[in-house]
């Protein structure tokens, strides 16, 4: 981001503590796409991320005083997107209760070398790769590689172990790989 945007955000951060309702709005509008987009990425509807989105403001405008960093507000309310999405995630498994398990699937191969075609593709080509895994390791992939979260992060935000987060993310990149491989961008 650069200087001037930040020295725009902070100065909204600052007049929204002071209650000014339009640094709110400028925050709005300057920060809810990213937020949006990692929320959309994790629930896979539109209508839920939008309403996501939502109290995922709520909730930052509200805890504004909690933010050490004016500066670090996008990056802020980026994890708060993101919790928001997990939360709803974890409250969807709950009710149906899936397995995580992946030992029906055949032997993973993968290294990260593997993975330098992906530099080829365009972000929407990406993006539709990420779309066609299947919703668990898809969900581990993008916090993974899309959110920077670790495998320890993941297994406690997702409530499974660390091997299986591990795996769930190698069985991600086995699928990606095939695709690579079959639509010869290898």
């Amino acid at each position: 981001m650069q200087q001037q945007s930040k020295t725009k955000i902070e100065k909204w951060v600052k007049d929204w503590r002071n209650g000014d309702a339009s640094a709110a709005k400028n925050l709005y509008n300057t920060c809810n796409k990213a937020s949006y987009n990692s929320i959309l990425r994790i629930v896979g509807r539109h209508d839920i991320a939008q309403d996501l989105l939502q109290e995922t403001f709520v909730l930052a405008f509200n805890r504004i005083n909690d933010l050490k960093d004016d500066n670090h507000f996008p990056a802020w309310l980026g994890r708060i997107a993101v919790n928001q999405a997990l939360q709803y995630y974890r409250q969807q498994q709950n009710k149906r209760e899936e397995e995580w398990d992946i030992d029906l699937h055949e032997e993973i191969d993968t290294e990260d070398k593997d993975f330098e075609s992906l530099e080829k593709l365009t972000l929407e080509e990406l993006l539709q790769l990420i779309d066609q895994l299947p919703p668990k390791s898809r969900l581990v992939f993008q916090l993974f590689y899309l959110e920077d979260y670790k495998h320890e992060d993941i297994a406690m935000q997702l409530n499974i172990s660390l091997s299986t987060s591990k795996s769930q993310l190698r069985y991600a990149k086995s699928i990606l790989k095939k695709k690579l491989i079959t639509n010869h961008v290898h």
